[in-house]
């Protein structure tokens, strides 16, 4: 279940090719703001409580160390640090993409000159 609703959330984002659009590319930022948000909220309530958030997680056996208050404080600041790069990364990548200046090769392939401001396109073959 994990794995399909991972699928279902990033398909928008990651687009894979012959799939059509069906949001504008700039939806994705705030999309995935959001889903990032409640990633923070949901890490800092596991790294400032004061209590166990899981009191169940207090019987079970110690693997690193750490007393059950101390490994919930380390799970939050994991999700929190890392965990929003996941988010944060493909948006400012989604960004750049589209603050990027467009790409001027259609108009080198007919021999157009780029329409400049003030300018006439000149046409070679006329």
């Amino acid at each position: 279940m994990f794995f399909v609703t991972a699928i279902m959330f990033w398909y928008p984002v990651i687009q894979p090719w012959p799939s059509v659009a069906r949001w504008p590319r700039w939806s994705m930022i705030p999309y995935l703001l959001l889903a990032d948000g409640q990633n923070t909220i949901l890490a800092a309530l596991f790294m400032f409580s004061d209590r166990l958030i899981y009191p169940f997680y207090a019987t079970v056996p110690r693997v690193a160390g750490f007393t059950p208050l101390g490994d919930q404080i380390v799970a939050g600041a994991i999700m929190w640090v890392p965990g929003s790069l996941f988010y944060l990364v493909p948006g400012a990548l989604i960004m750049f993409r589209m603050l990027a200046p467009r790409d001027l090769a259609p108009a080198r392939r007919g021999n157009l000159r780029p329409n400049l401001v003030g300018q006439v396109p000149s046409f070679p073959h006329l």
